[in-house]
């Protein structure tokens, strides 16, 4: 009875914390399996060695197919990989796939490019983990938001690099027309019927006020239809003053989506036109990023949404695991 109750001196405390440490690093390991999680970094590898090379041959439409399948998979790779060293070669693999192609321009910029986007891509593999790490019941769209943030400020440098490198061929009508149209589908592809490129601005602004309209308001539908028309045109205006006061842009939407994207990106580097090509360079930057990130809420939930598939499909698959720790906390592993 009296070793039941025996106090342990700070040095067999700590020996024995030491001990519960180890097992669960010998248990973590056990759990871990390289050959799945490389199997991984090695597909979204792949997937930029194609963005890259679709990309420097002008085939962008491909090229953005493409790239919507690179971030479905590194949004899923960024709740597997675990250890400073898989995140860091993950990162490193990623950016080589995206930057090696822009070697018609200078050494030094490939290298910049490079640096920009392992860095960002650690980073996003960081935060996703730090997310993990901190909750007890996994909330994927809760998880990936932080390391999707930090991945489309990634992606908006690389596509800068890409526009400021290529110029007019970019901005051709038909280029952006189907960009927008594999980008822009899942957003307003259920509230604008047929969209695509040529869809006018209003009209696609106009589709997205009723879906929030509807959905911000009980009752919505009951309403009177003038008071469904005012809340419609009072959200639609709002949207808009927010766009153009980040964009600083004013918006034309009697005008296509796509007219709008060319207005605004021949506005915003002819006014730099005159400077040396860092500067434009930079401001091209800057302008995108802050543009995307003003229609982060917009795209967010359709890129996560890509991901959640491929994850629930790993799930179903066996290729991950849902664990319980001894704190009852959701952790994903691939044994």
């Amino acid at each position: 009875m009296k070793d039941l109750f025996k106090r342990q001196t700070p040095d067999q405390m700590a020996g024995d914390l030491m001990t519960k440490q180890k097992a669960s690093a010998l248990a973590d390991s056990r759990t871990f399996s390289p050959f799945k999680v490389y199997s991984l970094i090695l597909i979204s590898t792949v997937f930029a060695f194609g963005i890259g090379y679709l990309f420097s041959v002008r085939s962008f439409a491909y090229g953005t197919v493409v790239l919507l399948a690179f971030i479905t998979i590194f949004i899923v790779q960024s709740l597997l990989i675990k250890g400073t060293r898989h995140i860091v070669i993950a990162s490193l693999l990623n950016a080589l796939g995206l930057s090696v192609f822009l070697y018609q321009t200078s050494l030094s910029f490939v290298v910049g490019i490079f640096t920009i986007l392992a860095i960002l891509f650690v980073a996003g593999h960081l935060s996703s983990q730090r997310e993990v790490d901190n909750m007890i019941r996994l909330r994927f769209f809760r998880v990936v938001r932080p390391g999707i943030g930090l991945l489309l400020i990634a992606l908006t440098i690389f596509s800068s690099a890409v526009i400021f490198i290529n110029g007019d061929m970019f901005l051709e009508g038909k280029n952006i027309d189907r960009i927008v149209g594999l980008i822009g589908k899942p957003i307003f592809g259920d509230t604008v019927e047929d969209f695509s490129g040529e869809t006018k601005l209003g009209d696609a602004i106009k589709g997205y006020a009723i879906s929030q309209t509807s959905k911000k308001i009980d009752g919505f539908d009951t309403l009177p239809n003038y008071q469904k028309e005012l809340a419609i045109k009072s959200f639609t205006n709002e949207f808009i003053a927010s766009i153009e006061s980040t964009t600083k842009y004013k918006l034309e939407p009697e005008k296509s989506i796509t007219q709008n994207i060319q207005n605004f990106i021949t506005i915003k580097t002819e006014i730099f036109s005159q400077k040396t090509q860092l500067v434009r360079l930079v401001i091209l930057m800057l302008v995108l990023l802050f543009t995307v990130k003003s229609i982060e809420f917009l795209i967010h939930f359709p890129l996560a949404l890509l991901g959640f598939i491929v994850y629930e499909l790993l799930i179903a698959f066996g290729f991950i695991v849902i664990q319980f720790e001894s704190r009852s906390k959701e952790t994903l592993n691939t044994p």
